[in-house]
């Protein structure tokens, strides 16, 4: 997932203004190409549109990068359908507006797809995104969940920083993780000298993962306004500018991953002041600083435990944080204590 000729763009928060919707006649792979007729600046399309030659730059040349997958629109909906258990796609951009629906079907629940997004605009949903297994979206410039949108998928990674390599997509995010006490290496790395954005999920908007399933939203910045819902399984909100680092927990009651965060010791900001559910399941809310406003709920029944964890600390390796290596609060550790007024806020 390199990123040396991705187009850079400003911050997450200016957002253009939209009005009335256009249609530009069919293209390739059956996809109708459909935009915006802005007010101000170029048109967004309100549906996906795929890497085409020369349509992505230098950064794709193909759709379909591995793996195999077609897209096809009628309509106000484009139905993205899946062959093999992974599959990576190229866009141009992946937007989908208010009314507009996109639908992945996928081989089994356990498939996956890894969208990249090579848009100099951050990624903006607010209509419908359904699917039966795994989705990644990735676009450095910033993933809005704007108000309207519907995700209802078997999993959701929605992350402005890459995977550290694509064999972490292909074998497992945690398959290069060594044993015994050593540090693991990052799972999310941002390239060097480059500016990831933030990801937003607005009032208004609901993301919901089918039982058991993981929501892990990712970036420099991360705040959720909206409502988030993963029943048996995980929601993680992890803010780092540089890295992020992920570990199975040996704890039986945990469920899901545990997390630390590297933002260089000077950004990751976690703002919570809407409402996230995971009954049964756990809540991780990991940054430099954690800001909860709102409401996080993980039950407990006879048989699953619910946790929350709310981890205010940076891995930025100045002696000042910890140690790059996920832990559970609720262990007792192996490894150093945050340093230098730094704090882990633990179970909540």
């Amino acid at each position: 997932m390199s990123n040396k000729n991705r187009p850079r763009t400003a911050a997450l928060g200016k957002r253009r203004s939209r009005s009335r919707q256009c249609t530009k006649g069919a293209g390739l792979l059956g996809l109708t190409a459909l935009c915006l007729d802005a007010g101000a600046g170029p048109p967004r399309p309100p549906l996906p549109t795929p890497c085409l030659t020369g349509n992505c730059g230098n950064a794709a040349q193909t759709f379909v990068q591995s793996g195999m997958a077609s897209a096809v629109v009628a309509g106000k909906t484009m139905n993205v359908t899946q062959s093999t258990n992974k599959v990576i796609l190229n866009w141009a951009n992946f937007n989908i507006a208010n009314g507009y629906q996109v639908n992945f079907a996928q081989p089994s629940a356990t498939a996956a797809a890894l969208n990249q997004i090579w848009s100099a605009d951050p990624s903006v949903i607010a209509g419908q995104l359904k699917a039966n297994g795994q989705i990644y979206l990735y676009n450095q410039n910033g993933i809005v969940f704007s108000k309207g949108a519907q995700v209802d998928v078997g999993g959701l990674v929605a992350s402005t920083l890459p995977l550290r390599n694509t064999d972490l997509f292909q074998n497992g995010i945690l398959s290069q993780n060594g044993t015994g006490s050593a540090a693991p290496p990052p799972v999310f790395q941002a390239p060097s000298g480059s500016n990831p954005g933030g990801v937003e999920v607005d009032k208004g908007a609901t993301l919901t993962a089918a039982d058991g399933g993981r929501i892990m939203l990712v970036g420099s910045a991360v705040t959720n306004g909206g409502s988030i819902s993963t029943p048996d399984g995980q929601t993680i909100l992890a803010a780092g500018s540089n890295s992020v680092y992920l570990a199975a927990s040996s704890n039986p009651s945990m469920r899901g991953l545990l997390i630390e965060v590297n933002g260089g010791g000077k950004t990751g900001t976690v703002t919570n002041s809407g409402q996230i559910s995971a009954a049964r399941g756990n809540i991780t809310l990991a940054g430099l600083m954690v800001n909860q406003e709102g409401m996080l709920s993980a039950t407990t029944s006879v048989s699953a435990n619910g946790s929350i964890y709310l981890v205010a600390g940076d891995t930025s390796g100045s002696g000042q944080f910890y140690q790059p290596f996920p832990r559970d609060p609720n262990e007792q550790r192996r490894y150093p204590r945050p340093r230098s007024g730094q704090r882990d806020a633990g179970p909540a």
